[in-house]
């Protein structure tokens, strides 16, 4: 126990307090309620995203305060780290490892509009995230990477060595970021699974099972998004290991046909989670309705997980998990109301702008 207290004590004390500032629905629902950007932004003012609220005062600019955000986010994590031991500290680079390939992809997405398509992208450039994270990418020398080959010769270090010297080694060109960017997502996921290995067995099966909860979220959000788009091998190729219940492992236990959508891969497959599969399956809801409603479903699993473990040993990984499951879906989803709100702004003044010409 006393390890574990050593371990645990002050870095759980500290994310409990943290959790007891996360919004409730209530505040969700008069976010959604406020009619434009402005006003929502008011809302953040006395919050934990008093950062966003005092960007958007500054430069006016809903992505930049998004950026300021997603800096602080990686600043938690670093701060982190120093009150950790060498296990935890580890555990939290690897944590920290999403953050990292969120921007490695907004790095390439950068490169390859500018290479390949050929695109003006200097509108972009100051919301990219230049500070390192996990590696140092030398994002100046990334972006004059002349092609696919130099830029893969660039990027194999590190975590990412054995994924882009593979990709180097097979010589092809860089047509589609689709893959590369499931792929990244596949390691990612892959270092977490592993890093819990180094765990007590305790802690290492509250790991699995909260990845394997996320890697499921992660597998839905892409059958739906991608099922009426691509073969059904493909769907299945593409699904990330390691999930509890939707699997590449668990859907090949089941036939299925070349000519099968991601809905009924889904329908199929996800027995485990009572009725979502029977009610991605209905036909009058489209891909939107389907997306929000497994976030909302996940939000509730989420909640249970988390209650599960907070009345558990204060002295566990599962304080930690339960802490940045909840905020990153948190922040994903407040980030998502203030960009509607910012189009309804925007709509509401051209439509007044229209009226006074």
């Amino acid at each position: 126990m006393s390890s574990y207290l050593k371990r645990y004590s002050f870095i759980n004390a500290k994310l409990k307090t943290r959790m007891d500032f996360l919004l409730d629905e209530a505040f969700f629902r008069r976010l959604e309620d406020r009619p434009n950007l402005n006003e929502a932004m008011v809302m953040l003012k006395d919050t934990v995203y008093s950062v966003m609220h005092e960007s958007y005062e500054r430069t006016g600019d809903l992505k930049m305060a998004e950026k300021e955000l997603r800096l602080k986010e990686i600043g938690f994590y670093k701060e982190l780290k120093r009150h950790g031991d060498e296990l935890i500290a580890g555990f939290l680079d690897v944590l920290l490892l999403k953050l990292d390939v969120e921007v490695l992809k907004e790095w390439i997405r950068l490169w390859y509009d500018s290479r390949i398509r050929g695109r003006d992208i200097s509108i972009l450039s100051p919301y990219m995230i230049r500070e390192t994270v996990i590696e140092d990418f030398e994002h100046d020398t990334l972006m004059a990477c002349d092609d696919a080959d130099s830029l893969y010769e660039h990027l194999a270090r590190g975590v990412y060595a054995g994924l882009f010297t593979a990709l180097r080694e097979k010589s092809a060109p860089l047509e589609s970021l689709y893959d590369l960017e499931k792929s990244l997502d596949r390691l990612r996921y892959a270092k977490v699974l592993e890093y819990a290995g180094r765990f007590p067995s305790s802690d290492a099966d509250v790991i699995r099972r909260i990845t394997g909860m996320e890697i499921d979220f992660e597998n839905m959000l892409s059958l739906i998004r991608m099922g009426d788009i691509l073969p059904a091998g493909k769907l299945l190729d593409d699904l990330i290991d390691g999930g509890r219940h939707l699997s590449r492992d668990a859907a090949g236990k089941t036939k299925h046909r070349e000519e099968d959508t991601g809905r009924e891969i889904l329908g199929r497959t996800l027995a485990s989670y009572g009725g979502m599969g029977s009610l991605l399956l209905k036909e009058e809801s489209g891909r939107e309705e389907r997306l929000a409603m497994v976030e909302a479903v996940f939000r509730e699993l989420e909640k249970q997980e988390v209650d599960r473990l907070m009345r558990g040993s204060p002295f566990s990984i599962g304080i930690m998990l339960s802490y940045f499951m909840r905020k990153e879906r948190e922040a994903a989803r407040l980030v998502r109301i203030l960009n509607d709100r910012q189009y309804r702004t925007d709509g509401y003044t051209a439509d007044r702008n229209r009226g006074t010409e």
